[in-house]
Formats: structure tokens, sequence, C-alpha cells
């Protein structure tokens, strides 16, 4: 075995890391189907989502913490062991509440393992910090979408089969962490107290650090973000069960339509994103992107073809990775450099709830009229398209590019 006080590469991390944004995609075009021959409410499809994302959020303060007292691959590891465990109950659960459960389980350990990997790269990759980062955002969207991909394929073969064989693949991951990783990834501080770390490890106190850098018009484009993400959230995961439930079709069409997603959303972030980004005024083609979403989110309501449903969702999807990058950096733009942290992560932190609440809505409004959460997610991208432009109007700090 490798000894500790040994450099590793980072490159060699990133394969590691690879290999697990692959894997953590395997099951998620099967869950539709899951939902529908375990006969279990329509809503279902939403309150999982929203358990996952709520663990997520309420934990991921906690593993960031903790990575500054032990090393990350202790973390990735022993949150490698839970997450297979949370995801095996989630594939064999025959009730809603043991769904429900697996998925607190699932979304608490995930998220430990993300925030542990990402502390690994930042604390090991020295001068090339910033370009591992980006490969390390890169590898999560295309590696996804591969994950996607296989797990739909292995859907074909039974339900069950993208569980077992993530679960084997999580338990290779967990061995790779803690074998290969480098268990000096940076200074570790002393273990404070318990009442310190659990106050340390609070995940509202992002929220209440970032309320004296929120002035009026910036708190106008963060409740147009918020909106946004709750809409595009509302759309996209009921998209992936009206697929089933309306056109019954199998788990291999998610995994093929999420695949090309991702690679367009790639091509186009790398080419259209990076002239956007250089060329254009941002807060003027942020607006012209949230109206072109609008318009395609309502567009489903004209045409009720299933090829205009797929197209429509891959080109919102491709929208929406070009609108990420526009609107953190408008946010940057908007505070100082040491300011910068408090504020992003209070923008994850919006960005998460938006998404609970609207997994939540789209699950229970789908019950009432399946259409209903298209039609919600339309109007909150109609919504912001009118802050955003209330904000342009507004901001005297743009630039007439």
């Amino acid at each position: 075995m490798r000894k500790d006080n040994k450099p590793t590469s980072t490159v060699g991390f990133m394969v590691i890391y690879a290999f697990f944004q692959i894997t953590s995609g395997f099951i998620h075009p099967v869950v539709p189907t899951l939902i529908v021959l375990r006969d279990f409410h329509s809503y279902m499809f939403g309150v999982i989502l929203a358990a996952m994302s709520m663990a997520n959020f309420i934990f991921s303060p906690f593993w960031g913490n903790l990575c500054n007292y032990v090393s990350s691959k202790y973390i990735m590891f022993i949150c490698s062991i839970g997450y297979i465990g949370g995801q095996l109950l989630f594939g064999y659960a025959n009730t809603e509440a043991s769904i429900v459960v697996a998925r607190l389980i699932s979304g608490t350990f995930f998220g430990g393992i993300t925030v542990s990997s990402l502390n690994y790269i930042i604390n090991t990759s020295n001068e090339n910090k910033s370009v591992y980062l980006v490969a390390a955002s890169t590898i999560q969207s295309v590696g996804f979408a591969i994950g996607y991909f296989v797990g739909g394929v292995l859907g074909e073969v039974s339900v069950i089969t993208p569980f077992i064989s993530q679960a084997i693949c999580m338990v290779v991951c967990a061995l790779l962490f803690i074998l290969y990783c480098n268990k000096n990834d940076g200074f570790k501080q002393t273990m404070p107290k318990r009442s310190v770390f659990i106050k340390e490890s609070n995940p509202l106190s992002v929220l209440v650090s970032a309320k004296n850098l929120i002035s009026g018009i910036l708190s106008v484009f963060l409740l147009c973000v918020f909106i946004a993400c709750f809409g595009q959230t509302s759309f996209d995961q009921s998209f992936n069960y009206y697929l089933k439930d309306i056109f019954d079709l199998s788990p291999i069409y998610n995994g093929v339509i999420r695949a090309v997603s991702a690679i367009l959303s790639l091509i186009v972030n790398s080419t259209i994103g990076i002239i956007l980004l250089k060329k254009t005024n941002h807060n003027k083609t942020f607006v012209w992107l949230l109206g072109l979403c609008t318009l395609i989110f309502f567009s489903i309501f004209i045409f009720k073809s299933l090829l205009i449903y797929i197209i429509i969702t891959v080109v919102s999807l491709a929208l929406n990775a070009l609108r990420a990058p526009m609107q953190q950096d408008i946010i940057l733009k908007k505070v100082k450099d040491e300011d910068s942290n408090v504020l992003m992560g209070f923008y994850q932190a919006i960005n998460a709830i938006g998404s609970m609440a609207a997994a939540l809505t789209a699950g229970f409004t789908y019950d009432l009229w399946n259409n209903l959460p298209f039609l919600i997610g339309g109007i909150c991208l109609l919504a912001s398209t009118l802050l955003a432009t209330v904000f342009l109007r507004t901001d005297k700090t743009v630039e007439n590019i």
C-alpha cells in the first residue's frame, strides 16, 4: 500500500472522481419506472428529490467543516459506504416511507463525497487549482450524463440492476479513495468543542453571514435567480416522470435524452458560452436567455408530440447551462473579492432551497393536472425574466457592449 506521506497525482484523483460521477448517475433513469412499478403516488417523484436535496443542504456544511479537522480521504471513504446503504435501501424500498428515508440517507452522504472531493482537489492541486476546479465541474456534468446513459441501458435488464451495479462500482470508488488518496491534503486544525463544531456546521449560517452584502438591487437579482431555479426544476423533474407516465417509455430513453443534453450543453458552453461571456453585456444577455427559455417552456402547450417534448427538454437544459456561469459572474461583480465566498455560499443555498421547494410543488401539482408543473415552470421563468429586466434597467453599473 502507498505510504501517506508520498505525493499523489491530482490527475490520478480526477480519474477516480470521474468514475464516481459516472457511477452516481446509474439509478436516475429508472426512478420513474420504479415509482410506477411499486405503485407509489405520482407526487413521490418530487418528494424523494426534495428529501435528498434537503439532506444534502443540511449536512454539506457539516462535511465541509469536518474537512478542516479530518483528512478528506477518510470522509470520502465513509460517505461512499453510507451512500451505498442509502441507494440499496432505495432500490429495494416497498413503501413510500422507506423510500423517503433512503433518499435522506443518500443525500446526507452524497453531499459529503462531493464536498470532501472538491476540498481534496483544492488542497492538492497547488498552482493549477483553477484549472482542476474547471475540470472537476466538467467531469461532474459529463460523467453524470454518461452514468445516466449507462443506467438507462442497465434498466432495460431490470429496475434493480442499476442499483446493484452502482453499489458494486461505489465499493470500488470507496477503496480507491482510501488506498490512493494522500492523507496529508492540507493543514488540519485541532477539533474544537462539540458546541463550537455544531455552530460552525449550521446550514443556515451561510444565509445569515451574507445578509450585510445583499443590497437592494442585488436582492432583486437573487430573487430572479431563485424563481428561475424553481421554474427550471419544476419542469425538469416533471418531465422524466411524464415520459414514463404518459408515453410509457423505458429507462433507456431517459438515459439517451440526458446524455444528448449534456453533450449539447458542453458544446454550447465551450463555444457560444465563451463568446457570450467575452463579447456581450452579461445583464442583457441573461435577460434574453431567460426570455427564450420562457417561450420554450410555454411552447409545450402548443405542440403535443413526443419529439417536441424531447427537443424542448434538450434545448432548455442547454440554455440553462449557458445561464449558470452568466448569473454567477453578474453576482460576483457586485461584491469585493474577499466577500465572494460568502455570497457564492448564499447563492448555492438559495438554489438548493429553490430545488427542494420546486420538487415538492411539482410532485403534488402533477396529481392535479399532469401539465401543471410545466405551466408553473413557464410562469416562474416569465416572472424571472421580468425581474431580470427590472435589474437591467435599475443597475447603474451596466456597460453597454
